[in-house]
């Protein structure tokens, strides 16, 4: 899901990396080691939200649609299934009203002081994605969804919480699914990025960029 999702920082990016057997040998020694450790982080600050509510639900949940969701959509007379796995999900209730909607999390670390304005939105687009294919599935089984959903960013290096943004549903996610098919399919242009966020990406995605080969050499 994260690839297909880096769709809203780099559209040919996320086709590259959606679409190609890319070799990770290339990354650096300290990439590896950051990968490494944001992976470790992530699922242990995915999992503090602590309640009953939301035990009880992330059980249902995997009962009842397993640990990899998907849902799956016809597009065009095209089948699009979505796949992922979510980060967490908190229980709200609201004691005026005695009502318990859910808000989804999606958990993200890093070793910079804070994520870049790509990299917050490719993080909504995800929670977004997430929010879209689970409401039936909440719904399903009873519950609620809230207005409002959470990305949250934690650091590699103190472990604290250093970035927390709140995300709406998206106003239109069936036909925003149908853009990215159509740019994937080249019917419709793709919308690259300024050149500085390319800086960002890694080798291996770099060394399949036409557009960036097309203004720099690459060591292999």
């Amino acid at each position: 899901m994260s690839k297909l999702c880096k769709f809203a920082a780099c559209q040919n990016r996320s086709k590259i990396e959606l679409f190609n057997k890319l070799d990770y040998s290339s990354n650096t020694k300290a990439s590896k080691n950051a990968m490494s450790l944001g992976t470790k982080l992530h699922e242990i600050y995915s999992k503090h939200h602590g309640s009953f509510d939301r035990l009880r639900l992330r059980v249902e949940l995997a009962r009842f649609y397993g640990m990899v969701l998907q849902r799956q959509i016809l597009i065009d007379n095209i089948q699009v299934m979505l796949r992922g796995i979510y980060d967490d999900l908190i229980v709200n209730f609201n004691p005026l009203t005695q009502a318990k909607t859910v808000s989804l999390i999606e958990v993200k670390t890093t070793s910079k002081p804070r994520l870049t304005r790509q990299e917050i939105a490719s993080a909504i687009l995800q929670l977004q994605t997430y929010v879209y294919m689970m409401k039936p599935m909440l719904q399903s089984l009873g519950w609620v969804l809230d207005d409002t959903h959470f990305v949250e960013v934690y650091s590699q290096k103190t472990y604290k919480l250093i970035q927390k943004v709140p995300v709406a549903e998206h106003a239109d996610m069936e036909n925003y699914i149908k853009y990215m098919v159509e740019v994937f399919l080249g019917l419709a242009p793709k919308q690259y990025p300024p050149e500085y966020v390319c800086r960002t990406c890694p080798k291996n995605v770099k060394l399949k960029c036409g557009r960036y080969l097309a203004n720099h050499k690459i060591n292999k």
